[in-house]
């Protein structure tokens, strides 16, 4: 990666794994790996919320792309992966990428994520529809990797937050587009 990473840096990145989809474990381990130690580094000290939001939306892709459409699928009964076609390298570094959408830290990608989204819902004047349309899609891109589970669980346990979006859509006079990116991101 590079030494200061931005939303700049990180997007290639995204765009690369959102365009290749299920052939992302061609890709050499190697590069997966430092993506993954590299997204890990900017998720704990980046103040950027979109640099993170892109890094977690990267990671949610390679999830599903390499998995299916929830992060639940990812995982066996027994909590180890399922891929005869890869090592065991290849399972530690995957194991990795799903703690973000499973349960040991499934809930803090919740939180970021919502987070965000009220965020949007809240600086519609400072930035571009079309910004916040993505933040709100990139927002939904992550979801979509969180363990249902999780999810149901975090709800029942978080409803203020929840509350609290569903007030923010209400108050503002949202355009109806992003209104329904907003929808789709909280169910």
């Amino acid at each position: 990666m590079v030494s200061t990473p931005s939303l700049e840096t990180i997007e290639p990145f995204y765009q690369l794994v959102r365009g290749i989809g299920p052939v992302i474990g061609n890709l050499p381990l190697n590069v997966l790996e430092v993506f993954e130690q590299e997204s890990r580094v900017i998720l704990a000290e980046h103040k950027d919320q979109t640099a993170c939001l892109l890094c977690l939306a990267s990671l949610a892709r390679i999830t599903r792309s390499l998995h299916g459409s929830h992060a639940q699928e990812v995982v066996s009964p027994e909590g180890a992966f399922s891929t005869s076609r890869h090592g065991s390298r290849f399972q530690t570094w995957l194991l990795n990428i799903h703690k973000y959408f499973g349960s040991e830290r499934g809930h803090k990608t919740l939180g970021f994520i919502t987070l965000r989204v009220i965020s949007s819902c809240s600086m519609l004047n400072s930035v571009s529809v079309e910004d916040e349309r993505r933040y709100i899609l990139l927002a939904k891109d992550v979801l979509d990797s969180v363990d249902t589970r999780e999810i149901d669980s975090w709800i029942q346990r978080k409803t203020a937050v929840i509350d609290k979006l569903h007030l923010k859509m209400q108050g503002l006079a949202m355009q109806p587009e992003l209104q329904s990116a907003v929808s789709a991101s909280i169910g």
